[in-house]
C-alpha cells in the first residue's frame, strides 16, 4: 500500500508542476542524490503511524462463489518529505512552490490517480505542509543531509486485512517461537544440547 501510495502522489504532482513524467520523480533516500543530477522531485517515505479519526469504513470484495466478504481495513498515516534538486537554487523553489500550489489543491486524492485497489475508498485524505527545523527539529539529523526547503506530505490510507485472516494471524505463533508447552530458557536448552 505505501507504494501505492507514493505512486499516487507522484501521479499528482507529474499531473501539473513542470515535469513531463513520474520518471523525474525519485523515492530513494533524499542524501544519496548528488547535484550532478537532473532536475528532479524526491518523494521521500519516512514514516508511519496508526491514524487518528474515526475511519472504520468497511469495503466488500466478492469472491469466487459470489458471496461478498467484508473487510475491515486498519488506517494508517503515510508522511512523506518532498524535496527538489535543480542546478540552481531559483529553479528548486520554483518546483517546489509548484508543488505547494499544486498539492494545496488536493485535500484528498481523487480516485483517478489511485491504483484500482484503493478506488474503492472515495476520499484518502492529503495534507501538505513545510518541513521547518522548528516544527520537526530530528527529522534532518535523523536522515544525515543538511537542511533544504521540503515539504511534509501525510496521507491517511487503509492497509486492508480480511477478517479471517486477521484472526487465524493473530492465534498463530510466530514460525521462531518455541512451542507453547516449553517454557524453559533458550539458554537452558542450548546448555543442555
Amino acid at each position: 500500500m505505501i507504494s501505492a501510495i507514493a505512486q499516487a502522489v507522484a501521479n499528482i504532482l507529474a499531473s501539473g508542476t513542470c515535469l513531463t513524467s513520474t520518471e523525474q520523480i525519485d523515492f530513494g533516500y533524499p542524501g544519496r542524490l548528488g547535484r550532478d543530477h537532473k532536475p528532479c522531485l524526491n518523494l521521500y517515505h519516512y514514516e508511519i503511524q496508526s491514524a487518528q479519526g474515526h475511519y472504520s469504513e468497511t469495503s466488500h470484495e466478492v469472491n469466487a462463489d459470489g458471496r461478498s466478504q467484508a473487510r475491515s481495513p486498519l488506517w494508517f498515516d503515510l508522511f512523506f518529505a518532498l524535496m527538489v534538486q535543480d542546478h540552481t537554487a531559483l529553479g528548486e523553489q520554483h518546483m517546489l512552490s509548484e508543488s505547494l500550489t499544486l498539492l494545496l489543491q488536493y485535500p484528498y486524492i481523487p480516485a483517478r490517480f489511485l491504483s484500482p485497489p484503493l478506488q474503492a475508498y472515495e476520499a484518502l485524505p492529503l495534507s501538505v505542509v513545510p518541513m521547518t527545523l522548528m516544527a520537526q527539529p530530528t527529522f534532518w539529523s535523523a536522515i544525515g543531509i543538511p537542511l533544504r526547503p521540503a515539504l511534509q506530505i501525510m496521507v491517511t490510507t487503509p492497509f486492508e486485512i480480511p477478517s479471517l485472516e486477521r484472526g487465524s494471524l493473530l492465534e498463530t505463533p510466530p514460525p521462531h517461537a518455541p512451542p507453547y508447552g516449553d517454557r524453559r530458557s533458550l539458554v537452558d536448552r542450548r546448555s543442555q544440547g
